[in-house]
């Protein structure tokens, strides 16, 4: 049995139609798929995942559970699960896109309950408010009540469009799933993906995975010629902070509104430069699952006492499965006492190898 952590906004999709995608998972896998209770989780932005079965059927189910959450969050044009190829990296990322670890991997070592201070705007037609509203209020009150968001519609319409704009705050969990309500009511869509501290825009987009790599450069060079020319600082999270199953990597600029857009000019002529040569690697997409070059980082969640035998000696064990099965594998702080989440990074294959070699253990 293994319990893994998958997206919050990924759960609805496995569970819909009365449960029949993760139960035609199961299937095709031959094991036993369950979606514990959202307090089971050491994280807000996921959900426990249970697989039980053998091996080899563990292996598969998560293939197939990575490629549903791919095709659906592709589907809803997320921007970490949709090709870039075809777009101008970099793609600005929604609020809904942007989960608990990557806003904290970016806050400069701030606590981890620190929520996202600046408002998400998201716009709706002005003939399509209505709907979200409901008689007297009723629906948007609903809407508060049930997610948490402090959710306030501007009277008038944004000069120059046709459009309202509604302004959400609240944590990145509430502001998602109120999105998500007003989507379904009365369609819309996101501003501008921003976070503001002391005084400085943040913004975050999407790049493609293979770019990350050119575009931190040698020792950091070329994030560092970036910023000490625009003024703005770009981070790139670390791919364990990604949600399950991104195929793309994470950029984060904060500067004023003029070095930021200054940044974002650069980088997107760096990319098109670094995407039309052919030192680039082929870009993922949804529909190379497991395939070779695959990068995914999946967490599990594993009984403190296995955690313990791995970090034995200098931790002699973990280091043996990270080299058998070529797969960087590492465990993060105590969720609690009795559990401790491992993170596992690398190819697709390489990662499911590390992880049966844990099971191994465990089985023991």
């Amino acid at each position: 049995m293994l319990h893994i952590l998958i997206p919050s906004n990924a759960t609805a999709a496995l569970l819909e139609r009365r449960g029949q995608p993760i139960q035609n998972i199961g299937q095709q896998a031959d094991c036993t798929l369950s979606i514990r209770e959202p307090e089971a989780s050491p994280f807000k932005d996921d959900r426990l995942l249970r697989i039980y079965g053998k091996a080899k059927c563990i292996s598969l189910a998560q293939r197939l559970i990575i490629a549903y959450i791919r095709a659906y969050r592709a589907d809803k044009r997320d921007p970490n699960y949709i090709d870039l190829t075809d777009e101008t990296p970099p793609v600005a990322l929604p609020a809904t896109s942007i989960t608990k670890a990557v806003s904290v991997a970016v806050s400069s070592g701030k606590k981890p309950e620190l929520e996202i201070a600046s408002p998400f705007h998201w716009m709706v037609q002005r003939e399509d408010v209505g709907k979200m509203m409901g008689r007297q209020g009723s629906i948007l009150a609903a809407i508060r009540r049930d997610t948490g968001a402090t959710i306030h519609v501007d009277e008038d319409v944004v000069p120059g469009t046709t459009e309202r704009r509604v302004v959400l705050t609240g944590s990145v969990d509430s502001i998602a799933a109120a999105v998500e309500e007003i989507k379904s009511k009365a369609g819309g869509r996101p501003e501008v993906s921003a976070t503001v501290a002391n005084g400085r825009l943040g913004q975050y987009f999407a790049i493609p995975y293979y770019a990350a790599g050119f575009l931190i450069g040698p020792q950091g060079s070329t994030v560092k010629h970036i910023t000490e020319r625009t003024g703005a600082r770009l981070q790139i999270p670390s791919a364990e902070d990604l949600p399950l199953g991104s195929i793309n990597r994470i950029l984060h600029m904060q500067g004023t509104p003029k070095q930021t857009e200054h940044a974002r000019r650069v980088v997107t002529a760096k990319l098109r430069d670094y995407l039309a040569s052919p030192k680039c690697p082929r870009a993922l997409n949804p529909s190379s699952t497991g395939r070779k070059g695959d990068k995914v980082t999946i967490k599990v969640l594993l009984p403190s006492r296995i955690c313990g035998f791995m970090l034995d000696q200098r931790g002699k064990l973990i280091h043996e499965i990270s080299e058998k099965a070529g797969a960087h594998t590492h465990l993060l702080a105590p969720h609690d006492d009795e559990n401790r989440v491992c993170v596992f990074t690398g190819d697709m294959s390489c990662v499911l190898r590390a992880q049966r070699l844990v099971l191994q253990l465990i089985a023991g």
